[in-house]
């Protein structure tokens, strides 16, 4: 396709015909959507409350309850029912006990006999089409609406191992670290101890697994103890190498046992045994090829992005897609007729847009984030018109954070604004996405916060975002949205003040606290404001054992 052709695809609408008509700024339209006006009841309405709107893909949702029915019927907190039938000419008599004589018995016309038999029916809670929808209001980031589904229709079975482990899963993705802690497992998983093998046996293993992944995920914010995460870690050998075929609860397996060799690497505490190559996992090629047959595209999303965190993106893609030009691939081997498969262009457009965000800073000039950002561009002129009760679904969101960062960056790069720490004796930190940069002093030296000059507009897009995620109960997207707010504000004290406690009070994220806090002394310039970061910094002394590297950024950062 030559530069001049166009890059839209079928499924991503089509030209209009006629007079040309004036189109709004992007400004104007997210205002619109996330500021709607009190006067005129013939306005569009922006939010569409909820999970009647939920229309799966036939092939996701086949998928979807073969899983379910495979790893729900194997619970053992199932009810019974008992049925007994009688000889319609002896209707009055009682039920005979159960007998463990063997004897033959006829039934005839004949025969005055009487004969009782009791049938026993195994009777399941058919919670398919409750936990499809559950999960589409988590893939959407709707929060808050999906915990109160959940406790209407599905938290009388959370003894389902199921049901337990897809809870746990939505509470890791809205980022509240602190409730999974809360979770007891021992009455969901109790059973495993006395069964023996089999295929019901081994579903029920995987999603312990699963739950044991997730506290250890868990941990590794929460605290620095190591033994703790480690207990909690499953062997290599029970994922690797990895099975072209994979259901969503071995996908979700694969990407927690990733994240947790990420960041127990970046602790200088490898976990043994797991490849450090993506391309030693497995055939990742043939995975994609099943997933994309299935129709599985929030799983291979997982996959991916995960793939990209912990391995990086050049390498991610070319594991999966073989290609150059991953992000035509993805719009071309997913699209649908049509463009009205919502869960379709939502998985697109989260990947696009994380993917952006995963690029922002790198070094080479973001060129990546900039190719990821225009394919999200262009779902989302498509879809803003015909899904507008998706505006304000994560991945909508983490678009118009991706959008106005790199906005931001073009032809300056935002973490070259605080390229004067390094004009100092001291070590100074950023990241690759978003985030604050801190400063580690070698005696007192403080060198300042200096962001650059920007006008008030800038700020206009992430503050919208960041009232939109507090009604979706999204704390992941609330503490990017603050980070970049503290990034280029002049004084940031109020969005890092808010994301510390965030992160300590709700999430109980200890280690993005304390890199906060870290952030918080280029900031603090007054008697007092240094005082309470003194006295912050102190209170992670109950966080016990920490990695070397925070350990001695706390230790320089009271000293000073």
């Amino acid at each position: 396709m030559s530069r001049g052709e166009s890059s839209r695809h079928p499924y991503m609408g089509t030209q209009a015909t006629g007079a040309p008509k004036t189109k709004p700024s992007r400004a104007r339209l997210w205002r619109d959507i996330f500021e709607p006006s009190e006067q005129g009841n013939d306005r569009m309405p922006t939010r569409i409350a909820s999970y009647k709107h939920v229309t799966p893909s036939n092939s996701e949702r086949n998928h979807i309850q073969a899983e379910q029915r495979s790893a729900s019927r194997s619970s053992r907190h199932r009810d019974r029912e008992q049925r007994v039938w009688f000889d319609d000419d002896r209707h009055d008599i009682e039920p005979r006990s159960v007998s463990t004589t063997n004897f033959d018995t006829i039934c005839s016309p004949g025969r005055t006999r009487d004969v009782a038999v009791q049938l026993r029916f195994e009777v399941y809670d058919d919670l398919d089409e409750e936990l499809e929808i559950f999960n589409r209001l988590v893939r959407r980031g709707e929060f808050e609406e999906a915990k109160t589904f959940f406790d209407e229709h599905l938290l009388a079975h959370i003894s389902n191992p199921w049901v337990f482990v897809q809870y746990a899963e939505m509470l890791l993705e809205m980022g509240d670290y602190n409730s999974i802690l809360q979770l007891d497992p021992e009455p969901v998983f109790r059973f495993l101890r006395f069964c023996g093998q089999g295929e019901d046996f081994e579903a029920m293993r995987k999603l312990e697994i699963n739950w044991r992944l997730l506290k250890a995920s868990c941990l590794c914010r929460s605290q620095h103890e190591l033994q703790p995460v480690l207990d909690e870690a499953c062997l290599p050998s029970e994922i690797i190498p990895v099975s072209e075929k994979l259901g969503s609860t071995e996908v979700k397996i694969i990407c927690l046992a990733m994240n947790l060799m990420y960041l127990t690497d970046r602790a200088n505490a490898r976990t043994p045994a797991f490849p450090s190559s993506l391309a030693r996992w497995g055939n990742w090629a043939k995975v994609y090829e099943e997933l994309q047959a299935q129709g599985q595209i929030w799983d291979f999303r997982d996959l991916f992005i995960t793939s990209c965190v912990c391995f990086g993106i050049e390498s991610a893609e070319e594991q999966f897609l073989q290609s150059g030009t991953a992000s035509e691939r993805l719009v071309e081997d997913w699209k649908t007729l049509g463009g009205d498969d919502e869960s379709t262009m939502l998985a697109l457009l989260d990947i696009f847009s994380t993917m952006a965000l995963l690029d922002i800073n790198h070094v080479k000039g973001g060129s990546l984030a900039e190719k990821y950002l225009a394919m999200a561009n262009t779902i989302v002129e498509t879809t803003v018109q015909e899904m507008p009760h998706c505006a304000k679904s994560r991945p909508f969101l983490r678009f118009i954070i991706s959008q106005s960062c790199i906005s931001l960056r073009r032809g300056m790069k935002s973490q070259l604004a605080y390229g004067y720490l390094f004009g100092f004796p001291g070590l100074a930190v950023f990241p690759l996405d978003i985030g604050t940069p801190y400063y580690i002093p070698v005696h007192q030296e403080n060198p300042g916060w200096e962001p650059p000059h920007l006008p008030e507009s800038s700020f206009e897009p992430l503050e919208m975002v960041l009232r939109a995620s507090r009604e979706l109960k999204d704390y992941r997207t609330q503490t990017l949205c603050l980070r970049e707010l503290a990034v280029r504000s002049r004084e940031p004290t109020r969005f890092l003040k808010e994301l510390a406690w965030l992160q300590k009070e709700i999430q109980r994220d200890m280690e993005g606290c304390l890199t906060t806090c870290l952030s918080r002394y280029l900031v603090e310039r007054d008697i007092d404001s240094k005082a309470q970061l003194l006295e912050d910094l102190k209170d992670f002394g109950r966080w016990k054992d920490p990695s070397p590297y925070h350990l001695h950024s706390r230790t320089a950062s009271l000293e000073a």
